[in-house]
Protein backbone atom coordinates (compact mmCIF):
# COMPACT_ATOMS: atom_id res chain seq x y z
CA UNK A 1 0.00 0.00 0.00
CA UNK A 2 1.89 3.34 -1.09
CA UNK A 3 -0.22 5.87 1.28
CA UNK A 4 -0.24 4.90 4.91
CA UNK A 5 -3.10 6.97 5.59
CA UNK A 6 -5.11 5.20 3.58
CA UNK A 7 -6.59 2.99 6.38
CA UNK A 8 -7.47 5.87 8.36
CA UNK A 9 -9.19 7.65 5.22
CA UNK A 10 -11.11 4.70 4.95
CA UNK A 11 -12.59 4.60 8.42
CA UNK A 12 -12.88 8.22 8.17
CA UNK A 13 -15.10 7.98 4.83
CA UNK A 14 -16.94 5.03 6.65
CA UNK A 15 -18.18 7.88 9.41
CA UNK A 16 -19.32 10.67 6.63
CA UNK A 17 -21.41 7.32 5.76
CA UNK A 18 -23.03 7.03 9.18
CA UNK A 19 -23.06 10.48 9.24
CA UNK A 20 -25.02 11.41 6.16
CA UNK A 21 -27.20 8.49 6.90
CA UNK A 22 -27.99 9.95 10.36
CA UNK A 23 -28.79 13.10 8.54
CA UNK A 24 -31.14 11.84 6.31
CA UNK A 25 -32.95 9.98 9.43
CA UNK A 26 -33.35 13.27 11.17
CA UNK A 27 -34.73 15.14 8.40
CA UNK A 28 -37.32 12.47 7.21
CA UNK A 29 -38.29 12.07 10.64
CA UNK A 30 -38.71 15.94 11.55
CA UNK A 31 -40.97 16.24 8.53
CA UNK A 32 -43.67 14.10 10.42
CA UNK A 33 -43.42 16.84 13.15
CA UNK A 34 -42.86 14.65 16.22
CA UNK A 35 -42.66 17.36 18.85
CA UNK A 36 -45.42 19.96 18.51
CA UNK A 37 -46.12 22.95 20.89
CA UNK A 38 -49.69 22.83 22.49
CA UNK A 39 -51.40 25.82 24.10
CA UNK A 40 -53.63 24.56 26.82
CA UNK A 41 -56.75 27.38 27.03
CA UNK A 42 -57.86 27.57 30.98
CA UNK A 43 -60.54 30.55 30.27
CA UNK A 44 -62.68 29.50 33.59
CA UNK A 45 -59.62 29.41 35.71
CA UNK A 46 -58.08 32.47 34.09
CA UNK A 47 -54.74 30.59 32.80
CA UNK A 48 -52.78 29.03 30.02
CA UNK A 49 -50.70 26.47 29.58
CA UNK A 50 -47.60 25.95 27.23
CA UNK A 51 -46.62 22.56 26.31
CA UNK A 52 -44.63 20.55 24.02
CA UNK A 53 -45.95 16.91 23.39
CA UNK A 54 -44.14 14.07 21.97
CA UNK A 55 -46.03 11.98 19.51
CA UNK A 56 -43.10 9.74 18.11
CA UNK A 57 -39.80 8.89 20.09
CA UNK A 58 -36.40 9.20 18.80
CA UNK A 59 -35.21 5.91 17.45
CA UNK A 60 -32.66 3.59 19.02
CA UNK A 61 -31.14 3.40 16.10
CA UNK A 62 -30.07 6.34 15.80
CA UNK A 63 -27.32 5.61 18.92
CA UNK A 64 -26.35 2.88 16.67
CA UNK A 65 -25.32 5.49 13.64
CA UNK A 66 -23.36 7.74 16.13
CA UNK A 67 -21.94 4.96 17.84
CA UNK A 68 -20.49 3.47 14.69
CA UNK A 69 -19.49 7.10 13.34
CA UNK A 70 -17.89 7.59 16.37
CA UNK A 71 -15.84 4.51 16.24
CA UNK A 72 -14.76 4.75 12.69
CA UNK A 73 -13.47 8.06 13.67
CA UNK A 74 -11.43 7.12 16.60
CA UNK A 75 -10.52 4.28 14.85
CA UNK A 76 -8.47 6.14 12.04
CA UNK A 77 -6.24 7.56 14.64
CA UNK A 78 -5.43 4.38 15.97
CA UNK A 79 -4.72 3.30 12.40
CA UNK A 80 -2.80 6.31 11.86
CA UNK A 81 -0.16 5.22 14.93
CA UNK A 82 -0.15 1.88 13.84
CA UNK A 83 0.90 2.90 10.09
CA UNK A 84 3.71 4.85 11.50
CA UNK A 85 5.08 2.71 13.74
CA UNK A 86 4.43 -0.56 13.27
CA UNK A 87 7.40 -1.53 11.47
CA UNK A 88 9.65 -1.12 14.49
CA UNK A 89 7.63 -0.84 17.33
CA UNK A 90 8.25 -4.12 19.62
CA UNK A 91 4.40 -4.91 20.39
CA UNK A 92 2.37 -3.50 17.43
CA UNK A 93 -0.58 -5.04 18.84
CA UNK A 94 -0.30 -2.15 21.85
CA UNK A 95 -0.02 0.65 19.31
CA UNK A 96 -2.82 3.13 19.32
CA UNK A 97 -3.76 6.94 19.55
CA UNK A 98 -3.30 8.15 23.31
CA UNK A 99 -5.83 9.53 25.38
CA UNK A 100 -5.89 10.16 29.12
CA UNK A 101 -8.43 11.49 32.11
CA UNK A 102 -4.80 13.32 33.32
CA UNK A 103 -2.39 15.78 31.73
CA UNK A 104 0.07 14.00 34.18
CA UNK A 105 -1.10 10.49 33.10
CA UNK A 106 0.18 11.64 28.99
CA UNK A 107 3.50 10.89 28.52
CA UNK A 108 3.39 7.32 30.36
CA UNK A 109 1.00 6.49 27.99
CA UNK A 110 2.73 7.62 25.34
CA UNK A 111 5.40 4.93 26.63
CA UNK A 112 2.62 2.19 26.88
CA UNK A 113 1.41 2.72 23.59
CA UNK A 114 4.67 3.09 21.78
CA UNK A 115 3.81 6.43 20.48
CA UNK A 116 6.96 7.01 20.52
CA UNK A 117 8.48 4.93 17.48
CA UNK A 118 6.31 6.97 15.45
CA UNK A 119 9.14 9.94 16.25
CA UNK A 120 9.72 12.59 17.96
CA UNK A 121 7.49 14.96 16.08
CA UNK A 122 4.71 13.00 15.98
CA UNK A 123 5.07 13.11 19.77
CA UNK A 124 5.25 16.60 20.16
CA UNK A 125 2.40 17.26 18.13
CA UNK A 126 0.31 14.97 20.42
CA UNK A 127 1.40 16.46 23.53
CA UNK A 128 0.36 19.75 21.70
CA UNK A 129 -2.83 18.63 20.90
CA UNK A 130 -3.87 17.64 25.05
CA UNK A 131 -5.55 14.52 24.55
CA UNK A 132 -7.00 14.30 27.43
CA UNK A 133 -9.85 15.21 29.41
CA UNK A 134 -10.04 18.55 30.15
CA UNK A 135 -7.99 19.32 27.07
CA UNK A 136 -8.96 18.78 23.45
CA UNK A 137 -12.87 18.80 23.50
CA UNK A 138 -13.41 17.53 20.29
CA UNK A 139 -10.77 14.58 21.34
CA UNK A 140 -12.24 14.06 24.31
CA UNK A 141 -15.52 14.20 23.50
CA UNK A 142 -15.32 11.68 20.56
CA UNK A 143 -13.01 8.98 22.82
CA UNK A 144 -15.46 9.85 25.79
CA UNK A 145 -18.51 9.00 23.00
CA UNK A 146 -16.64 5.78 22.13
CA UNK A 147 -15.86 4.19 24.99
CA UNK A 148 -19.46 4.94 26.31
CA UNK A 149 -21.30 3.38 23.16
CA UNK A 150 -19.29 0.07 24.46
CA UNK A 151 -21.02 -0.10 27.50
CA UNK A 152 -24.87 1.33 26.58
CA UNK A 153 -26.54 3.26 24.22
CA UNK A 154 -26.22 6.79 24.01
CA UNK A 155 -29.20 9.11 25.24
CA UNK A 156 -30.81 12.03 22.38
CA UNK A 157 -33.15 14.46 23.46
CA UNK A 158 -34.77 17.26 21.63
CA UNK A 159 -34.22 21.09 22.14
CA UNK A 160 -36.32 23.87 21.62
CA UNK A 161 -34.17 27.14 20.52
CA UNK A 162 -34.93 30.60 20.48
CA UNK A 163 -37.90 30.69 22.41
CA UNK A 164 -38.11 34.52 23.37
CA UNK A 165 -40.78 36.77 24.23
CA UNK A 166 -41.89 37.62 20.85
CA UNK A 167 -42.77 34.52 20.42
CA UNK A 168 -44.63 33.61 23.50
CA UNK A 169 -46.59 37.04 22.98
CA UNK A 170 -47.37 35.44 19.24
CA UNK A 171 -48.63 32.31 20.91
CA UNK A 172 -50.53 33.61 23.70
CA UNK A 173 -51.99 37.54 22.59
CA UNK A 174 -52.63 39.44 25.62
CA UNK A 175 -50.66 37.59 28.16
CA UNK A 176 -49.44 38.95 31.11
CA UNK A 177 -45.59 41.18 31.23
CA UNK A 178 -43.26 37.76 31.52
CA UNK A 179 -39.82 39.13 30.98
CA UNK A 180 -36.37 36.88 29.65
CA UNK A 181 -33.86 37.97 31.86
CA UNK A 182 -30.48 39.58 29.74
CA UNK A 183 -28.28 39.37 28.28
CA UNK A 184 -29.67 36.48 26.36
CA UNK A 185 -33.03 36.74 26.14
CA UNK A 186 -33.49 32.76 24.81
CA UNK A 187 -34.67 29.65 27.07
CA UNK A 188 -33.48 27.03 25.12
CA UNK A 189 -35.50 23.51 26.51
CA UNK A 190 -34.52 19.97 26.64
CA UNK A 191 -37.56 17.74 26.09
CA UNK A 192 -37.05 14.61 28.38
CA UNK A 193 -38.21 11.55 27.99
CA UNK A 194 -41.93 12.32 28.26
CA UNK A 195 -44.72 12.68 26.48
CA UNK A 196 -45.50 16.16 27.57
CA UNK A 197 -43.71 18.28 28.79
CA UNK A 198 -44.91 21.96 30.77
CA UNK A 199 -42.84 25.35 29.49
CA UNK A 200 -45.18 28.29 30.67
CA UNK A 201 -48.28 28.83 32.76
CA UNK A 202 -49.57 32.08 33.19
CA UNK A 203 -52.75 34.45 33.35
CA UNK A 204 -54.46 35.79 31.12
CA UNK A 205 -57.61 37.67 30.51
CA UNK A 206 -59.84 35.50 28.07
CA UNK A 207 -62.60 38.25 27.72
CA UNK A 208 -59.96 40.39 25.93
CA UNK A 209 -59.58 38.41 22.99
CA UNK A 210 -60.06 35.31 20.82
CA UNK A 211 -63.81 34.70 19.83
CA UNK A 212 -65.33 34.43 23.77
CA UNK A 213 -64.84 30.97 23.88
CA UNK A 214 -64.45 29.97 27.58
CA UNK A 215 -64.62 26.35 27.53
CA UNK A 216 -61.14 24.79 28.13
CA UNK A 217 -59.55 23.59 25.19
CA UNK A 218 -56.15 22.53 23.27
CA UNK A 219 -54.74 24.13 20.21
CA UNK A 220 -51.57 24.30 17.98
CA UNK A 221 -50.83 27.81 17.64
CA UNK A 222 -49.83 29.19 14.52
CA UNK A 223 -46.08 29.83 14.94
CA UNK A 224 -43.53 27.04 17.06
CA UNK A 225 -40.28 27.54 17.69
CA UNK A 226 -37.72 25.18 16.00
CA UNK A 227 -36.84 21.28 16.96
CA UNK A 228 -33.63 20.27 17.28
CA UNK A 229 -32.28 16.90 17.87
CA UNK A 230 -29.40 17.12 20.70
CA UNK A 231 -26.24 15.06 22.46
CA UNK A 232 -28.44 14.24 25.66
CA UNK A 233 -27.91 15.62 29.49
CA UNK A 234 -24.82 14.16 31.40
CA UNK A 235 -23.59 12.55 27.45
CA UNK A 236 -20.61 14.21 25.88
CA UNK A 237 -21.32 17.35 23.86
CA UNK A 238 -24.17 17.36 25.68
CA UNK A 239 -26.93 19.97 24.49
CA UNK A 240 -25.09 20.17 21.29
CA UNK A 241 -26.85 19.45 17.59
CA UNK A 242 -26.21 15.81 16.96
CA UNK A 243 -25.57 16.33 13.13
CA UNK A 244 -23.74 19.23 13.09
CA UNK A 245 -21.48 18.11 15.84
CA UNK A 246 -20.33 15.10 14.30
CA UNK A 247 -19.31 16.76 11.44
CA UNK A 248 -17.23 19.01 13.26
CA UNK A 249 -15.73 15.91 14.84
CA UNK A 250 -14.78 14.43 11.12
CA UNK A 251 -13.50 17.88 10.01
CA UNK A 252 -11.31 18.05 13.02
CA UNK A 253 -10.24 14.29 13.14
CA UNK A 254 -9.55 14.09 9.21
CA UNK A 255 -7.06 17.53 10.14
CA UNK A 256 -5.25 15.64 12.79
CA UNK A 257 -4.67 12.16 11.06
CA UNK A 258 -3.46 14.93 7.92
CA UNK A 259 -0.72 16.61 10.13
CA UNK A 260 0.16 13.72 12.21
CA UNK A 261 1.10 12.52 8.80
CA UNK A 262 2.60 15.35 7.64
CA UNK A 263 4.73 15.02 11.16
CA UNK A 264 5.64 11.76 10.41
CA UNK A 265 7.15 12.45 7.27
CA UNK A 266 9.26 15.45 8.61
CA UNK A 267 12.77 15.87 8.08
CA UNK A 268 13.74 16.16 11.89
CA UNK A 269 11.25 13.87 12.93
CA UNK A 270 13.66 10.87 14.91
CA UNK A 271 12.86 7.77 14.87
Amino acid sequence: MDDPAYPSRLKIGRAKEHINELGLAVENFMERRPFRLIVKHRPQAGEYLIVTKRYEPIPDTWSLMIGDAVHNLWSALDLAIYAMASDIAPDPHELMFPFVREEESLINKIKSTQVEFAGTKVVEYICALKPYRDGHPILSGVYRLDTRDKHRLLILSVQILDFDEALLRAIVPGNPPIRFRPPMGILRIPHPDEDEVQLFKGPADYRSFGDGNMTDREEEPNVSPPYRIASGEGQPFQGNHVVPMLRQCVYVIEGIVDQLFIHFRHLDNAR
